[in-house]
């Protein structure tokens, strides 16, 4: 069973996490980054992580 989510699902969960962005002006970028190495896992079937 895989762990990398498909381009869907990521999508959506990077959708999920913009639409709740907080109103104070800050921005999870931590979060932001782990489902972007999601969504290009799921486009490309695996990413190497930067140094």
């Amino acid at each position: 069973m895989s762990t990398t989510p498909s381009a869907s699902q990521a999508n959506d969960a990077i959708r999920r996490l913009v639409d709740a962005q907080t109103t104070d002006g800050e921005w999870p970028s931590e979060d932001y980054e782990v489902l972007l190495l999601d969504w290009a896992a799921a486009i490309q079937g695996g990413i190497e992580p930067a140094a």
